[in-house]
C-alpha cells in the first residue's frame, strides 16, 4: 500500500474538474459570436516502474482544443471576400442606376423628349421667335441634365477615392489596423502556448480578425501543419523605377496642358500608332492593331481612338488613358482579364510614326518600345513577429479612361511596389472607382456626344435665316461639359432651321428642324453602342465638290454597309444619291465613296452607290474594307449632273455607315431605353453575384457552426460524464485515505 492511489484519484479529479470547467465555459458561450466549442483531450499518464513493478500514474489533460474544420474556415473566408466585393460593386452600380431611374420616369429621358418635342413644335412654325426660344431652353435643360448626372457620378467616385477621407482610404486604414491586431493577438497566443497555458479564447479572437481581414481583402492566409495560423502573404509587384511597377506600361513624356486642344504635330502621314497588347491571361495570344488619328486630334481624342481601335480588334476594356499630368499612358491594368506575368506586354510596334508626337518611348522609330510584365514576389505581410509592410492607396486621376487607383506596399515609409487583389471590400471599391463608375460615365458621355454630333451635323447642312450656312448647335467633349454654343445662346436666329429654296430660307422652310424632330420620333438616327456605326449628313454644293469623312476606326477586310438616303433639287427634278438613270452627263452616282490610307492617299478607284433616281430615295453600297484603309470619305459628284443640278441649293443626304450593325439604335428614344437598361443590367448582375456569394457564405458558415457551435444537449451529457467521473474519483480518494489512516494508526 502507498500514496500512489491517492495521486491517481487526485489526477482523475483534476482532469474531471478541467472537463467540468470547459463544459461550463461552452454552455456560458452558447450564443457568443465567433466562439468555438472547446474540447478536453485526456491521456493516460506515464506508468512508473519502481522496484520492478509498474505503478500507474492516473490521467492528465493533454490539451484543450477547439472544434474546428480549417478547410471550411478557408472556404468561408473566400466566400465572405466575394460577398464583400460584390456588395461594394452592387452598392455603387445601384446608386448610379437610381440616379437614372427608369425609362418612364427619368430626368434625362424627360428632357430628351422635351427637346425633340420643342423641335417638332418649331418645325410647324419655324418663323416664330418664341418657339426658337422654347427650343433653346429645352436644349439647355437637356444639357444640364447630362451635366448634373455626370456630376453625381463624379461625387460617387470622389466619396470612394478622395484622399485622405474617402471610403477606400478609410477601408485601407482599417485593414492595416486589422493586420496589426492579428499580429498582436498571435504574439499572445504564442506566449501562452509556450508556457503550456490555454490559448483557445485568443485563437477564436484571432480567427474572427482573420475573417474580417478576408472580408476587407483576399490576402493569402497560410496555416501551419497543425492547421493553426502561420502567416499572411501577398503578391508584391516590385517598382523597377519611380512610377513603373512590374506591370506592362508605357508612359508618355509630353504633358498636354489642355487635353482638348488639337495636337498640331498629328497630320496625314504622321498619324499612325501600331500597338501590341497581351493581357497575360494565357487564353489568347498578343493582339496587334493599328490606330489612325484624325489630323490635329486632341489628347483626349487620341486616347478614345486608341481604345476604340483596341476594342474593334477584339480587345476588352481599355489600354490607353491620361495620367495626372495629361500625358498619354498605356497599360494593361484596365484590360479585362489582365494578369501580370512574363507574357503580359504593351508594345509600340515598329512602323509607328505618331509616337514621338505623343511623347511615347522610345525612339527613334521604327524601333519598337516594349514593356513586359514581371512575375510577383511572394512576400510576408505579417506573422507572429508583426507587420512587414504597410498598405496605402495610390489615388487614380479621375480622367476619361482614368489612370487607375491601386494599392501600394511600403516598408519603413519607402514604396516597394503594388499588390493586386480580386475580391474583398477593398477590391470592390477599387474596381468601382477604376471601372464601374468610369464605365457608366463613359456610357453617359458617349450618348451625349452622339446627340451633339448628329444634331450639329444636321444643322450644318442647313442655313440660317439670312441664308448663310448653319453652325454647331452643341459644344463639349463629355457629358460634364455638354452645352449649347454661346453663339446660339446669344442669338437664336442663327439656328439653321431649313435650307434655301426657290422662295428663300425666310419663307417658312422647316426641312432641317423637321428632320431633327424625326431623330427622336422616327427611326432616322443611328446611335451605336459599339462606335462602329454612325450617321453623317452631306449637302451638295452647286459650285464645288463637298466631302465628309466617317469617324469610325475602320478595320481592314471587314464588311462595310453604306446607306445614303434623301433627295436634292435639280431645277425642279428630285435627284437621289445614285446614278439617277442617266440624268446629267454621266452614269456615276451622285454621292461616291473613297477609301484612303493614313496619309490620305486613295486606295481603290472611287466607288459608286447602287440605285436609280426618283421615287427611290435610298441607295446602297456593300463590300469589304480594302487593305490599308484608314478612313472612308463621301464626295459629291457634281460634274456628272450638268449645269442645272442644285440650281436652287436645296436638299441634303443622310449617310448611314455600319461596320458592325450590332447594338445599334435607330432613334434616341430607343437609345435612351437601352442605356438605362444596360446600366440597370450591370446593377442587377452585381446584386445577383452578391446574393449568390452571400448564399454560399451562409451555407459554409452553417457547416462551420455545425462543427464548432455549442450543443446544449451534448454539453449536458458531458457535464454528467465529468461529474460522475469526479464523484467516482472523490470516493476512491476518500476510501484510500481511510485505509491509509487505519494502517498508520496500527503502525
Amino acid at each position: 500500500m502507498s500514496f500512489q492511489g491517492l495521486l491517481i484519484s487526485l489526477s482523475g479529479m483534476q482532469a474531471s474538474q478541467t472537463g467540468l470547467n470547459v463544459t461550463n465555459q461552452n454552455i456560458a458561450n452558447t450564443n457568443t459570436e465567433n466562439y468555438s466549442r472547446k474540447m478536453v483531450t485526456q491521456n493516460d499518464a506515464n506508468t512508473l516502474y519502481i522496484a520492478e513493478k509498474d505503478i500507474p500514474s492516473g490521467v492528465y489533460v493533454e490539451e484543450i482544443t477547439r472544434a474546428k474544420n480549417f478547410f471550411l474556415d478557408l472556404q468561408y473566408r473566400n466566400h465572405i471576400a466575394d460577398a464583400a466585393y460584390y456588395d461594394e460593386l452592387s452598392t455603387v452600380s445601384s446608386n448610379i442606376n437610381d440616379l437614372l431611374g427608369d425609362p418612364n420616369n427619368i430626368t434625362i429621358n424627360e428632357k430628351l423628349q422635351d427637346f425633340f418635342t420643342a423641335a417638332n413644335d418649331l418645325a410647324a412654325n419655324p418663323e416664330l421667335e418664341t418657339l426658337r426660344t422654347t427650343f433653346v431652353n429645352a436644349a439647355r435643360a437637356l444639357t444640364e441634365s447630362f451635366q448634373a448626372l455626370d456630376e453625381s457620378m463624379v461625387k460617387i467616385k470622389e466619396d470612394i477615392d478622395t484622399m485622405p477621407n474617402g471610403i477606400l482610404n478609410a477601408a485601407v486604414d482599417d485593414l492595416n489596423s486589422q493586420l496589426e491586431a492579428v499580429a498582436d493577438v498571435q504574439k499572445q497566443i504564442n506566449l501562452l502556448r509556450a508556457i503550456g497555458r490555454d490559448a483557445t479564447s485568443l485563437q477564436d479572437q484571432r480567427d474572427a480578425l482573420l475573417d474580417e481581414l478576408n472580408r476587407s481583402i483576399d490576402l493569402d492566409i497560410k496555416l501551419g501543419q497543425d492547421g493553426e495560423f502561420y502567416q499572411v502573404r501577398a503578391n508584391l509587384y516590385e517598382d523597377t523605377a519611380v512610377g513603373t511597377p512590374g506591370e506592362p506600361q508605357l508612359n508618355g513624356n509630353i504633358a498636354f496642358t489642355n487635353p482638348d486642344t488639337a495636337i498640331a504635330g498629328i497630320g496625314y502621314g504622321t498619324n499612325v500608332l501600331n500597338l501590341t497588347v497581351n493581357n497575360g491571361d494565357g487564353t489568347t495570344g498578343p493582339l496587334t492593331f493599328t490606330t489612325n488619328f484624325e489630323p490635329n486630334s486632341s489628347a483626349r481624342e487620341v486616347v478614345e481612338r486608341i481604345n476604340q481601335s483596341f476594342k474593334n480588334a477584339g480587345g476588352l476594356g481599355s489600354v490607353a488613358s491620361l495620367d495626372d499630368d495629361n500625358q498619354i499612358f498605356l497599360s494593361n491594368r484596365l484590360v479585362t482579364g489582365s494578369q501580370i506575368n512574363t507574357t503580359s506586354l504593351i508594345e509600340v510596334a515598329t512602323g509607328t510614326n505618331a509616337a514621338v508626337t505623343l511623347g511615347l518611348p522610345a525612339g527613334p522609330y521604327p524601333t519598337a518600345a516594349t514593356s513586359t510584365g514581371a512575375p510577383p514576389l511572394d512576400v510576408t505581410l505579417l506573422d507572429s513577429s508583426g507587420k512587414t509592410y504597410d498598405i496605402e492607396v495610390e489615388q487614380g486621376n479621375g480622367k476619361t479612361d482614368a489612370h487607375p487607383a491601386r494599392l501600394i506596399l511600403t516598408q519603413n515609409g519607402v514604396r516597394e511596389g503594388t499588390i493586386l487583389t480580386t475580391t474583398g471590400k477593398i477590391s470592390g471599391l477599387i474596381d468601382a472607382t477604376n471601372e464601374r463608375v468610369p464605365e457608366m460615365r463613359k456610357e453617359l458621355s458617349d450618348f451625349a456626344m452622339q446627340i451633339k454630333d448628329i444634331v450639329n451635323n444636321l444643322f450644318k447642312v442647313g442655313n440660317q435665316l439670312d441664308g448663310t450656312p448653319g453652325i454647331d448647335f452643341f459644344t463639349g467633349n463629355t457629358a460634364a461639359d455638354f452645352s449649347i454654343s454661346n453663339t446660339i445662346l446669344n442669338d437664336n436666329s442663327l439656328i439653321a432651321l431649313g435650307e434655301n429654296t426657290a422662295l428663300g430660307i425666310g419663307a417658312g422652310d422647316n426641312s432641317i428642324v423637321s428632320e431633327l424632330s424625326e431623330l427622336f420620333f422616327q427611326n432616322t438616327a443611328i446611335v451605336s453602342d459599339t462606335n462602329q456605326a454612325e450617321k453623317l449628313f452631306i449637302k451638295p454644293d452647286a459650285g464645288a465638290m463637298n466631302t465628309v469623312r466617317s469617324t469610325l476606326a475602320v478595320r481592314e477586310n471587314e464588311n462595310l454597309d453604306i446607306i445614303v438616303s434623301g433627295f436634292v433639287d435639280d431645277g425642279g427634278t428630285q435627284v437621289n444619291a445614285g446614278n439617277n438613270n442617266g440624268i446629267g452627263t454621266g452614269t456615276d452616282s451622285f454621292i461616291q465613296i473613297r477609301f484612303v490610307d493614313a496619309a490620305n492617299n486613295p486606295i481603290l478607284p472611287i466607288q459608286n452607290l447602287v440605285g436609280g433616281g426618283s421615287p427611290n430615295d435610298t441607295v446602297t453600297w456593300n463590300g469589304l474594307t480594302p487593305a490599308g484603309t484608314a478612313y472612308v470619305e463621301f464626295i459629291t459628284n457634281n460634274a456628272s449632273f450638268g449645269t442645272n443640278v442644285l440650281g436652287d441649293n436645296f436638299g441634303h443626304f443622310g449617310i448611314e455607315v455600319y461596320q458592325n450593325s450590332a447594338d445599334v439604335s435607330k432613334n434616341f428614344n430607343t437609345k435612351m431605353a437601352k442605356t438605362i437598361g444596360s446600366l440597370g443590367q450591370i446593377a442587377s448582375i452585381d446584386i445577383e453575384n452578391r446574393e449568390t456569394s452571400e448564399t454560399l457564405e451562409e451555407a459554409i458558415d452553417n457547416q462551420r457552426k455545425s462543427i464548432s457551435g455549442v450543443s446544449l444537449e451534448e454539453e449536458a451529457a458531458n457535464l454528467l460524464v465529468f461529474q460522475n467521473a469526479f464523484s467516482a474519483n472523490a470516493r476512491a480518494f476518500s476510501t484510500m485515505n481511510q485505509i491509509l489512516d487505519e494502517v498508520l494508526r496500527i503502525l
